[in-house]
């Protein structure tokens, strides 16, 4: 049984033209029948530039990437080169628009930055790792997340991470999360909010906020 009704899958095929480059979807959950790997299954179907790829949280591949959490989704481009692009938890509800840019990014069809902004995200030295919490119902987060999936794909020594707060409460209440969406940096910054992107950059770079 389809996950998404006629109308909405009609929508995102549309999206997907945008696409020019293949993206590796991959997928890491306790196996191939769980509500996540279903729903990514449909999302890759709706385009050839999409490949889905399955492991369990034990593989070589996870451990690798030492992915923590599952169900988790991370982001590649065609060859598997990783850009720690990273889901925890199902990006369904408003999440999904945080799966649809991630892919849209990375498939040669994302937002271009000025020169200058590239310029200081290639120049954070890291590493970086930064987690953005959010909920399903949220309709600020995706913007959040898109963020800060924008400077992990643009520098080697960042990370990124969506966190459904829900999904992961244990972690939420080490974080101390009281609302979404709030970014939390390794460098120890924290942002509350969707915030601007030169905020985020700002953050990313250790400047006080």
């Amino acid at each position: 049984m389809s996950i998404f009704d006629q109308e909405t899958k009609n929508q995102i095929v549309e999206i997907f033209k945008h696409m020019t480059d293949e993206v590796r979807v991959e997928a890491y959950d306790k196996n191939e029948e769980t509500d996540m790997v279903t729903f990514l299954k449909e999302i890759c179907s709706f385009s050839d530039k999409l490949n889905f790829v399955f492991y369990e949280p034990d593989s070589e591949r996870a451990r690798e990437l030492e992915i923590e959490r599952i169900p988790g989704i991370n982001l590649t481009r065609a060859d598997g080169q990783d850009l720690g692009v990273r889901f925890s938890g199902i990006p369904a509800g408003h999440e999904i628009n945080s799966l649809i840019a991630g892919l849209l990014e990375l498939g040669g069809s994302g937002s271009q930055l000025p020169e200058e902004i590239e310029e200081r995200i290639a120049n954070i030295e890291g590493p970086l790792d930064i987690k953005v919490f959010v909920t399903l119902q949220c309709p600020h987060c995706p913007g959040a997340v898109l963020k800060a999936h924008k400077l992990a794909m643009m520098n080697p020594n960042i990370k990124a991470e969506m966190v459904e707060a829900q999904t992961f409460p244990a972690l939420s209440q080490e974080y101390n999360i009281s609302a979404v969406p709030k970014t939390v940096f390794s460098n120890g910054t924290e942002l509350l909010g969707d915030q601007p992107f030169e905020r985020i950059l700002e953050a990313a770079e250790g400047k006080t906020v």
